[in-house]
């Protein structure tokens, strides 16, 4: 939820939000994982992290506006644990803790329109539990995150190149390769 969290604290009081995650922490693509194929619950282990990966931008321009890193980081370009400890740390800081149900898919989002207004109906399910539970909410914001599913174009001869795409997806060190 991360993408989304940074609004929480500014909206509290006044909204009363609920984040839903499907992952079983904050941090998205910070996460990193050895773990290829499916995770615990049957579902595709989403990462395009690898073992060494610094960041391609600096600390100072991917800090949330109200919360900085810490300034003893001597470089800009830090390493992925870094960033995600700073969400981590961004998370405990404001409380959002609270607002975040962890482990839980949605699976549906639909608009129920009257004549007053639009609502919207939300179904999830729990990912430890399967259960299903639908809510209505005034607004919906949705931050599923833009490195979930690989976008693979349709070249001809893709299928005849060396590399097995599905090998460079789900490499997580840069042992072995070359070139």
């Amino acid at each position: 939820p991360i993408p989304c969290v940074p609004c929480l604290p500014r909206l509290q009081p006044r909204v009363r939000a609920t984040v839903y995650e499907q992952a079983s922490t904050v941090g998205g693509t910070w996460v990193f994982t050895d773990n290829i194929g499916k995770d615990q619950n049957g579902l595709p282990v989403h990462s395009s992290m690898y073992k060494n990966l610094r960041t391609n931008l600096p600390k100072e321009v991917m800090a949330f506006p109200d919360f900085p890193f810490p300034e003893n980081m001597e470089t800009s370009f830090i390493h992925h644990s870094e960033v995600l400890e700073y969400l981590e740390t961004y998370k405990k800081h404001f409380g959002v803790d609270e607002l975040i149900k962890f482990n839980t898919m949605v699976s549906k989002v639909s608009p129920v329109v009257s004549e007053e207004s639009t609502k919207w109906e939300v179904t999830t399910k729990c990912l430890k539990t399967k259960e299903v539970e639908t809510n209505l909410f005034d607004s919906v914001m949705v931050c599923n995150g833009h490195y979930s599913v690989p976008v693979i174009p349709k070249i001809p001869g893709l299928v005849k190149f060396l590399v097995s795409l599905s090998t460079v997806m789900t490499t997580v060190t840069t042992r072995g390769i070359s070139g």
